[in-house]
């Protein structure tokens, strides 16, 4: 079931998406005593119940039920978990795109968000001193997909910078992975199952589609690209390369076991 779900979910939300839009035009055109089909509203309320029957299992289907794949840590000094699948799953609230099992990484410590003291509001992503951090790959494997060249765009951790992030993520999510990631990278592992790296910099990534990488090799820098409030790395696990149809899968870091969200979990750097 969950295999199941997680290849329909997203197909879905976009058909249930299509059939209202073209519902509403269909009666807008109607109301204009145009010469069309008089199933709109139907075709419309059919779109409407699909929508709502993908959303309801994007938040409240079961999770994949494999053992955890370890993996390292990609990022090395002041880090913390903001977001972790071992305080909530899914841990970003939503199965969509395979984020069930995603673990977000913040420039700072378990004593507060390093850049959090630094920039605030709207501010530009360079105020914040995780942006532009190096970013490393967790695992061993092959390239499979690099995105690039989306904009790193302002922070929106103020009140009406959160309330502009609660609108444009849903309109995000309608743009795809480029939209809710941004800049990313895909590694698929010897086993077959990839990993996800997003919010990347803009021109940072060090990589290319078929490269083969290294666990701890240097992949790109932390950015705010995508469906981003500030500057972070979010890293997940699926089974495909493709997150319209992937499903999420569990992961842990070497030596950790999943981190919770307020745990220091940069590798330290001893100089």
């Amino acid at each position: 079931m969950p295999v199941a779900l997680a290849r329909l979910r997203v197909p879905a939300l976009y058909v249930g998406v299509l059939l209202v839009v073209v519902g509403i035009a269909i009666e807008i055109a109607a109301a204009f005593a145009l010469d069309v089909p008089q199933f709109g509203a139907a075709l419309g309320e059919i779109g409407a119940v699909v929508w709502c029957v993908a959303m309801l299992t994007a938040v409240m289907a079961p999770g994949a039920r494999v053992e955890a794949a370890v993996c390292g840590a990609p990022v090395r000094g002041m880090w913390m978990v903001r977001r972790s699948p071992a305080t909530r799953r899914p841990s970003h609230g939503t199965h969509t795109w395979a984020r069930t099992y995603g673990v977000d990484f913040v420039y700072g410590t378990g004593k507060g968000d390093v850049g959090g003291h630094v920039a605030g509001g709207f501010s530009r992503p360079g105020r914040y001193l995780g942006f532009g951090q190096p970013v490393y790959s967790p695992v061993d494997g092959i390239v499979v997909h690099v995105t690039d060249g989306v904009r790193d765009h302002r922070a929106r951790t103020s009140f009406w910078g959160r309330a502009w992030y609660l609108i444009e993520c849903p309109v995000r999510s309608l743009g795809g992975p480029r939209a809710v990631f941004g800049n990313h990278v895909v590694i698929r592992l010897t086993d077959g199952t990839h990993v996800l790296i997003a919010h990347l910099r803009r021109g940072s990534l060090r990589v290319q589609q078929g490269d083969g990488v290294s666990a701890g090799a240097l992949v790109a820098a932390c950015g705010n690209s995508g469906s981003s409030a500030k500057p972070h790395v979010h890293v997940h696990r699926q089974d495909l390369a493709s997150p319209y149809v992937a499903m999420g899968l569990p992961w842990a870091l070497e030596g950790r076991g999943i981190p919770r969200v307020g745990d220091d979990v940069g590798v330290r750097v001893t100089l």
